[in-house]
């Protein structure tokens, strides 16, 4: 049955391919080195005009953000922060104080291509978080 060969020839294929994914993370013997850390409300997470050479997640609390002293936003928890500045190799454009005991993964630059391996749901996570910013600009310049 010609129905039965296709079948079984996609069966092979998507075995093959789980396999060689597989090998290809059983191999890796470097893993990404993610360091927590834990900020008191007022410590400052970033500080504007740095270099970016970190990216942060924020796993539990509120962190204020300020553009020359004056506070523009809050970042919460599951917001990743710190990436535009990082991405663009530009010096960091706002400052990040903890406003609530903040708990926050710090991605260190080096180690971001290995972690797009390992989680590449962080990649997905930075993208929507960039594309709503735009949605925010956008819908901020039309209420001008």
């Amino acid at each position: 049955n010609d129905a039965w060969k296709k079948w079984e020839q996609y069966t092979a294929a998507q075995i093959y391919l789980t396999e060689q994914i597989a090998a290809l993370y059983i191999s890796e013997d470097i893993k990404p080195s993610i360091s927590m850390q834990n900020f008191a409300p007022g410590d400052v997470i970033i500080e504007e005009g740095s270099m970016a050479e970190d990216i942060y997640d924020m796993i539990n609390g509120v962190a204020d953000v300020f553009f020359e002293d004056k506070k523009v936003g809050e970042v919460g928890a599951k917001e990743v922060f710190g990436e535009i500045s990082f991405l663009t190799g530009q010096k960091r454009s706002a400052s990040m104080i903890a406003q609530t005991p903040c708990l926050v993964s710090v991605i260190k630059g080096c180690e971001f291509k290995l972690l797009m391996k390992y989680r590449p749901q962080l990649v997905l996570k930075i993208a929507r978080g960039l594309a709503k910013r735009v949605v925010d600009l956008n819908l901020k310049v039309a209420n001008l």
